[in-house]
């Protein structure tokens, strides 16, 4: 006998014992009175009854529309999250929280903090490319990068240098570097071969600028001087994105000119690269490497940065979400990471 039968039964039985029990007059007496009853509380009731069911119309008119509600209620925990503001300059540009709106996984969070990021430590790493595609521009990009170096590392805050072709070299040590240790390492690269952009990107983010490494400094950065060529990685582009998001780590990019076909190529890859990290990137296109301005717009993006504390609704579980950050502010351009890490 099947287990719903089995009820059956027992219901069924429990039903006629009772009745076995009273007698066939005490229960067609008692069946009568049931009636009674009923009719009685269904005539003098309606009220009663009536108040306790709503139309669905009328339900679902009084219970909010958990699509609309501005703050959603969050279960998962406080994440920090490095924004790139950008508009006719950057530093007019002022973000407030009621003018964004952020979701994970396409679902609302919300804000808890927004603030400029300029007073948090700065870790950074400086990338160079000394691929033979910049040989004949090797005096001007050591020149920028020491400019860079010394700017970023004001403050306090605290850089390595990395050189790449087809090989990818942390120079000196695997600590952060005085000025005259760069200016040193800078006086002695040789520039040849071929370029591996990817996998300089995946190893500065895994073995400098990771969490685990650097405990306490949320604001890790990368920035790096290519033309965008590449043709040596291992690691492709969306698994060079995907650990700089894994490890929180933002790239900002500044494009040297090419007369190589590939060129335009190399530029769309840094744009996608440094956008998708919530960065942005300088390139001859809007601002020359070649002139001042390029490398005072790309400094001046890394000191303006903000940090934005969100609450999703997801629970920590260790992997990265898509992450959707809107202004309604005119004028004003925000790049965010495409993904974040729920940790």
């Amino acid at each position: 006998m099947t287990e719903q039968k089995m009820r059956d039964k027992i219901s069924d039985t429990s039903f006629v014992q009772k009745d076995v029990d009273m007698g066939p007059k005490i229960a067609r007496k008692r069946s009568a009175l049931n009636w009674l009853w009923l009719l009685g509380a269904l005539w003098v009731a309606p009220s009663s009854l009536m108040s306790q069911t709503q139309p669905p119309a009328e339900a679902a008119a009084a219970k909010p529309d958990q699509s609309t509600v501005q703050s959603p209620q969050a279960s998962g925990s406080p994440v920090k999250v490095f924004l790139t503001v950008s508009g006719k300059r950057i530093s007019s540009a002022v973000p407030t929280p009621s003018e964004l709106v952020v979701s994970v996984d396409k679902q609302p969070a919300s804000i808890t903090s927004l603030r400029p990021a300029k007073n948090d430590k700065l870790l950074f790493a400086l990338l160079v490319d000394v691929s033979g595609s910049n040989r004949s521009k090797a005096g001007e990009i050591k020149a920028v990068a020491l400019q860079l170096f010394k700017e970023l590392s004001a403050d306090g805050n605290d850089g390595f240098l990395v050189t790449f072709n087809a090989q990818v070299q942390v120079m000196m040590s695997n600590s952060p570097l005085q000025l005259s240790q760069v200016q040193a390492a800078l006086d002695a690269i040789q520039f040849g071969g071929g370029t591996a952009l990817n996998d300089a990107i995946w190893k500065t983010c895994k073995h400098l600028l990771s969490r685990s490494g650097n405990p306490g400094i949320d604001r890790r950065v990368i920035v790096v001087i290519t033309d965008g060529d590449d043709n040596y990685s291992r690691a492709n582009q969306s698994e060079a994105e995907q650990i700089a998001q894994e490890e929180g780590v933002t790239i900002f990019s500044l494009a040297t000119s090419s007369i190589d076909p590939s060129y335009t190529q190399g530029i769309t890859r840094l744009k996608e690269i440094s956008r998708s990290t919530g960065g942005l990137r300088i390139s001859p296109d809007d601002r020359s490497v070649h002139a001042d301005d390029g490398v005072l717009h790309l400094i001046e993006a890394v000191r303006d940065q903000w940090v934005m504390t969100i609450l999703p609704q997801q629970v920590s579980d260790q992997k990265l979400h898509s992450l959707s950050v809107k202004s309604s502010q005119k004028g004003v351009h925000l790049s965010a990471p495409a993904q974040i890490l729920l940790q």
